[in-house]
């Protein structure tokens, strides 16, 4: 039935258990009803935002593969 294996009622449990996709769900819902946060998760989450890109750099950094540089 499902092209992905497992059954249905597996395939929803793991949609449900995935934490990105609560995220996702709870910042649309404070964003449309203009729940405030607060100033501390504020400050937590601009700092999170800040760290992103060097973070995506260095991983990026340590995939690199220099194995065909040695022939050069």
């Amino acid at each position: 039935m499902i092209n992905f294996g497992g059954t249905i009622k597996e395939v929803a449990k793991k949609i449900l258990s995935f934490p990105v996709l609560w995220a996702v769900i709870l910042g649309i819902c404070f964003n449309i009803f203009n729940i405030p946060i607060g100033i501390i998760v504020n400050d937590i989450v601009g700092y999170l935002a800040a760290a992103t890109i060097p973070i995506i750099m260095i991983s990026l950094g340590l995939s690199l593969q220099f194995k065909g540089l040695k022939k050069i």
